[in-house]
């Protein structure tokens, strides 16, 4: 199996945005995390762009497999609701979206047993949201 590179493309800074230009890669990466305020609860001037472009292939210039990521720092998962989310996916229409991330340590089980919960059931969601 050849090995391929997804690179992540980090969306307040233009000159990442053509990596397939230097390298051969599969597809790109957008964190949603880039999209959003610190504390989850609003999209950011970046997101607006991209929606009034049409998408992120019309925003970034990108035919190729784009993958959104859900991995963020756990204060802008706290803010950052499924329904959110779900409309976040609609929005930009990429090819391939993470499930919902979730605050899990080995030193917390209680915690990452709720959070394993509410991912799975948020998952659930947005397969019927966003097929």
């Amino acid at each position: 199996m050849k090995r391929q590179l997804i690179p992540v493309i980090k969306l307040s800074e233009p000159k990442t945005f053509r990596p397939w230009e230097k390298v051969d890669c599969f597809g790109v990466v957008i964190k949603t995390q880039h999209l959003l305020s610190v504390d989850g609860k609003r999209t950011n001037k970046i997101f607006d762009k991209i929606q009034s472009a049409g998408g992120i292939h019309s925003y970034i210039g990108y035919e190729g497999i784009v993958i959104l990521s859900s991995i963020m720092p756990d204060k802008t998962i706290y803010g950052f609701s499924v329904n959110a989310y779900a409309a976040m996916i609609d929005a930009l229409r990429p090819d391939f979206y993470l499930t919902p991330d979730g605050e899990t340590y080995l030193d917390e089980p209680e915690i990452s047993a709720l959070e394993i919960d509410r991912i799975v059931k948020d998952t659930e969601f947005l397969i019927e949201a966003c097929p």
